[in-house]
């Protein structure tokens, strides 16, 4: 994996949270009779606020003798005062505005990161993956995308390029980001995964959610989000005005794994619409202006 620029890590560390994550962690954490649960599920739906702490619980400080792959376990490993401690942390460093300085709309992230999230963890339900392991998938769909916060903060003026292309020349994402920024989302993403000593499988998730190769390893989280990350185009649930609307082509390895094109995988997941529906009204009430 490439270093990374300390630009880019700087951007990270001081990346604020989505507005209604941070209005809830700092309400929530004022109350002495404060629920455990009611602060993991505001967690679990901010992808900046998750990264963050799993980037701090898999810190060599903590000493774990294995990479922690959801809130729930690192909650078991490090206890929930220091969760809501690193909540509480990320929580004063402010909030994300609706726009980024490199163009991104933060809502329409936000939507789509949890839109993969949701489909990630029903693929993995419908492929018979148990509770509570189905936790690394919805992990991995909800930060399959932290590459763009990251170039878009780091590098705004590069990345509006990019999307400008994107736009009005009918590049892909990808194409426009290497084109611009010599690297891309997926790629970035994926070094800072590795670089916070994240799981593998979350790494190459991340890595792989546009271009997934079929090299034989384990690869089941890898495959739930690329699929995830179509089945959101397929359903106009995409979550960045700049990017493409077009399906990529899903590799045979994927369909032989799912079992299903993306048409079929899509009627059978009908009933996950609710929790989209869900979702698309919790990103909404998290910034109204966005």
């Amino acid at each position: 994996m490439a270093e990374l620029p300390n630009t880019l890590l700087r951007q990270m560390d001081g990346m604020p949270a989505f507005p209604r994550s941070v209005r809830q962690v700092l309400h929530l954490t004022s109350d002495a009779n404060i629920q455990p649960k009611d602060l993991l599920d505001v967690i679990v739906h901010d992808p900046v606020l998750t990264l963050k702490i799993l980037q701090r619980v898999n810190a060599p400080f903590f000493g774990l003798s294995h990479c922690i792959s959801s809130i729930n376990h690192a909650v078991v490993y490090v206890g929930f005062n220091t969760i809501k401690n690193l909540a509480i942390h990320t929580a004063n460093q402010g909030i994300l505005p609706a726009v980024t300085a490199g163009g991104v709309n933060t809502s329409r992230f936000h939507n789509h990161a949890i839109t993969v999230a949701v489909l990630s963890r029903a693929l993995a339900r419908r492929m018979g993956v148990e509770e509570p392991i189905t936790a690394e998938f919805y992990l991995a769909g909800l930060l399959h995308d932290v590459g763009k916060l990251a170039l878009s903060s780091a590098f705004p003026d590069a990345y509006r390029m990019s999307q400008q292309m994107v736009r009005y020349e009918g590049a892909s994402l990808i194409e426009a980001e290497q084109e611009q920024l010599k690297t891309d989302h997926a790629i970035v993403g994926a070094a800072l995964a590795a670089h916070w000593h994240l799981p593998d499988s979350l790494v190459r998730s991340i890595g792989e959610h546009h271009a997934p190769t079929g090299d034989g390893e384990e690869t089941i989280v890898r495959d739930c989000v690329f699929v995830a990350n179509q089945l959101a185009t397929l359903i106009k649930l995409r979550g960045d005005d700049a990017e493409e609307t077009e399906l990529t082509p899903m590799p045979d390895f994927i369909r032989d794994h799912m079992g299903a094109d993306y048409d079929t995988l899509a009627a059978e997941l009908g009933d996950v619409m609710t929790d989209l529906d869900e979702t698309d009204r919790y990103v909404h009430q998290s910034n109204p202006t966005g």
